[in-house]
């Protein structure tokens, strides 16, 4: 444990510093003072050996003693109704070590989504919601993980247990969205969409996933909409390009379906788009010279 010389004749005063140099104030969240420096031994010992220790271990012993007090204290919900954040940023009040725990396994469980790890991702959901019942982040990304697996019903229900502990999130009502749509329940994809758009109508992804639903239901005018303001938002993003040239086509506008058709070639030249273009230029509408 290193401390910051207070002088040039080698006296240390009492202030303790991280193994990074960053100075360390002994106060712990309840206010009272405590002796950070086991913690940062300990972390400074595990940095140095570079051992990889099971995952249990990866929680680091805390600088102050267990307080009766650090209990749990509300349900999120009611919290963000009242337009207080969440301390731990996990979406559940929580003031207990298991909150961040809960908080830590729905990283590591986001982390292996990214990699296609879906079956690590579902063994730290589930010690997740195990650990925080109200972890929002936990249900959230264990119905992404059941989606992937192809267990649709299942991801509604943790999808909707997601919103349940964060209904101001946007991202808990997306993910919903997504597995309603692969339960086949477009109606309710659209609503759920709309209740997301209504959160953050800045996100291109929540008009593409609602106009997708709407394609299903063949509300090809609703789609079109939704599609159109996707563009607006994301105007270089080739698969919406490519849908809205389908949902012209639909609609029997097919010079605009082929001009959509030949944006998404030109941003994205793929094989779907050029097999979709193919598909709109009929034999006798392919022009002389045109690529």
């Amino acid at each position: 444990m290193a401390f910051m010389p207070s002088s040039p004749t080698g006296q240390r005063d009492s202030v303790p510093v991280s193994p990074t140099g960053r100075r360390v104030d002994s106060v712990s969240p309840g206010g009272r003072k405590v002796d950070p420096r086991p913690y940062y031994q300990w972390l400074f010992d595990r940095r140095r050996s570079g051992e990889l220790s099971p995952l249990a271990s990866h929680f680091p012993p805390q600088p102050w003693p267990p307080s009766p007090s650090m209990v749990r204290t509300a349900s999120a919900p009611a919290d963000l109704h009242m337009g207080q954040p969440s301390p731990t940023g996990v979406g559940s009040v929580l003031l207990s070590p298991l909150s961040d725990a809960a908080s830590f396994l729905a990283k590591a469980a986001d982390l292996s989504l990214k990699r296609k790890d879906v079956g690590h991702a579902l063994h730290c959901c589930n010690q997740a919601v195990s650990l925080g019942p109200d972890c929002g982040p936990a249900w959230r990304h264990r119905a992404c993980a059941r989606l992937q697996a192809g267990q649709a019903e299942a991801a509604v229900e943790d999808a909707s247990a997601a919103v349940l502990a964060e209904p101001l999130n946007v991202h808990s009502w997306e993910t919903r969205t997504a597995a309603k749509f692969g339960s086949g329940d477009y109606d309710g994809a659209v609503e759920d969409a709309a209740h997301a758009i209504s959160l953050d109508a800045w996100r291109p992804s929540l008009w593409r996933r609602r106009a997708l639903a709407s394609v299903m239901l063949q509300e090809y005018g609703n789609a079109k909409e939704d599609l159109d303001k996707a563009l607006h938002l994301d105007p270089k993003h080739a698969a919406s390009w490519r849908n809205r040239g389908a949902v012209r086509l639909a609609m029997s506008d097919v010079p605009g379906a082929e001009s959509d058709a030949s944006r998404a070639v030109k941003l994205h030249p793929t094989v779907d788009s050029y097999l979709q273009r193919a598909k709109i230029r009929t034999p006798g509408r392919i022009k002389k010279g045109s690529p």
